[in-house]
């Protein structure tokens, strides 16, 4: 509040706790440190699991047994315990980053548990680091220069490289996260796929209109093996020379020029379609 500093009680929580077992709290600046390390100002939840994996006792059954030692040995013998409230009447339940399988729908978590996950997070030396957005921002860039490039591919091979791109990222991520507690944005995932698709569509349905009238047009005066090379293999490399075998039939059908002078009627154009068949021209 202005320029006060006032700490959560997850926080209050954690250096009573410390202060308790012999540790050196210090606050300087604002800034609370233990044994020298510094807590965090800005701390993000690192859940224990789905609700219900902090351990609960009824208040009931504390009352019930008040004098068995071995149950208060059991519960709370080194352990911070937390009082609150785990009933919906009360409207202290909260949204949080889990989904139970069983229920098919998100449930959510009561206020006491999630202090309990904000205390368990510092005093287990748990807390997640971020890292950099300029680590975000780099990726982004390189997936869709990466995107861009997998859209000038043949379809099923681009699929396939975007999916597997797509998967070893998200296992990287997993990794970081599960074994190191460091958290990246998924976001660079998010822009490999956005460009792909914008790129796929615009690649063979914007343009592929255009290439297919080409194809169409060209195929009536060229052998549709030779359209198809020089449509797919689009570049400079197109006009380069290549060494094949082949075999070349001159033909020629005799008196052409006379004979096509006199061709007035449509069944006479359909007659040379016909030689041109027999010749394997088409």
């Amino acid at each position: 509040i202005g320029k006060i500093t006032i700490d959560s009680l997850p926080i209050k929580i954690y250096l009573r706790y410390l202060s308790s077992t012999g540790h050196d709290v210090s606050l300087e600046k604002g800034i609370w440190a233990v044994d020298g390390k510094i807590i965090p100002e800005r701390l993000i939840i690192n859940f224990t699991g789905s609700p219900g994996s902090i351990p609960m006792v009824p208040m009931i059954d504390c009352i019930k047994q008040k004098n068995n030692h071995e149950f208060l040995r059991r519960n709370f013998r080194g352990k911070i315990v937390l009082f609150g409230a785990y009933d919906r009447a009360l409207d202290d339940i909260h949204s949080r980053p889990y989904i139970t399988a069983a229920l098919g729908y998100p449930r959510g978590m009561y206020g006491v548990e999630i202090i309990a996950n904000t205390v368990d997070t510092l005093a287990r030396n748990r807390t997640i680091h971020e890292a950099g957005s300029w680590i975000s921002y780099a990726l982004c860039v390189l997936f869709v220069f990466g995107g861009s490039l997998l859209t000038r591919m043949k379809s099923g091979r681009s699929f396939l490289l975007i999916i597997l791109a797509e998967c070893v990222f998200l296992i990287v991520l997993f990794l970081l996260f599960a074994q190191g507690n460091l958290y990246l944005s998924v976001l660079p995932a998010f822009a490999l796929g956005a460009i792909f698709l914008f790129g796929y569509l615009y690649e063979h349905y914007l343009l592929g209109k255009d290439r297919f009238l080409l194809q169409s047009v060209l195929k009536s005066y060229l052998d549709p093996r030779i359209v198809d090379q020089v449509v797919n293999e689009s570049g400079p490399s197109i006009l380069k020379g290549q060494r094949k075998i082949i075999t070349v039939l001159f033909a020629d059908i005799r008196n052409f020029t006379s004979l096509s002078e006199k061709m007035k009627n449509p069944e006479d154009v359909v007659s040379l379609k016909e030689a041109e068949k027999i010749l394997g021209l088409k």
